[in-house]
């Protein structure tokens, strides 16, 4: 299997989430950069590019505590290039039918789906999936 490389940014208001996803993309190989919050998040993307950014929906923003991953998201993908995105999300609940479609996410995946542990390995597929796209 040939290496994929690329550069990540991770975006997500739990400490714990972060580590858990730079530790899980490092060992994959990818340079990775991680942000608490939309202000950020904002202020890293003003300064690099990334090819990835995994996007927790729900950010509590520490001077708003109500700015939703969605509205970032909308950022995001206003770029050039836009790099893809994975949604990430613990309230599958939030995210209606055709969000992902009209704010442009690449993938959705579960923090913890119901009933069972993260599916790191799925995880890891997808975002090997969309880093060898964003290359193409």
């Amino acid at each position: 299997m040939n290496k994929v490389t690329g550069h990540v940014l991770v975006v997500d208001d739990q400490v714990n989430w972060r580590k858990a996803l730079i530790n899980l993309l490092t060992k994959e190989g990818y340079l990775v950069n991680a942000v608490a919050c939309f202000e950020e998040a904002v202020e890293k993307l003003s300064h690099d590019e990334f090819d990835l950014v995994v996007l927790d929906v729900r950010l509590v923003d520490r001077d708003t505590f109500n700015i939703q991953g969605l509205e970032l998201l909308g950022l995001v993908k206003a770029r050039e290039p836009a790099p893809k995105v994975v949604i990430l999300t613990g309230y599958p609940e939030s995210i209606r039918e055709g969000v992902l479609e009209q704010y442009g996410a690449d993938a959705l995946v579960l923090k913890v789906p119901p009933g069972s542990k993260f599916d790191s390995k799925g995880f890891k597929e997808q975002v090997r999936k969309l880093l060898i796209a964003s290359k193409s």
